[in-house]
């Protein structure tokens, strides 16, 4: 087989190359080996209609607050990044010193001194 997996039919969009077309992929071995208008369904092991769906590569969300029991804002990532294409996440500051004294600077009285949180 050429491919292990074929997402067709789908809206692919790639910022990077500029391209928003539909379009099918083909994976391979992990990799993505194929994105082209028309791919063949027997040459894959298993297939997915993207009908209807967005393709994308994997998505960034440079805001979240994904420090879990620290505060209330702290989210469950593996629920909600495999549910959105989310791949990586940037934690804008679930942690500090508002939820860690540890972290307050202030109470040691020099800067660039504080225990950590462990």
């Amino acid at each position: 087989m050429k491919y292990d997996l074929l997402i067709s039919d789908g809206e692919v969009i790639n910022p990077v190359s500029g391209l928003r077309d539909r379009m099918d992929v083909g994976i391979g071995g992990g990799r993505i080996v194929e994105v082209a208008a028309s791919l063949r369904s027997e040459d894959a092991r298993k297939n997915i209609s993207a009908k209807g769906r967005l393709v994308t590569p994997g998505l960034v969300d440079v805001h979240a607050h994904v420090f879990v029991n620290c505060s209330d804002l702290g989210e469950n990532t593996d629920r909600l990044c495999n549910s959105s294409g989310v791949t990586t996440v940037c934690d804008a500051g679930s942690a500090g010193s508002a939820t860690s004294p540890d972290l307050d600077l202030s109470s040691t009285g020099r800067c660039g001194l504080a225990r950590g949180p462990l």
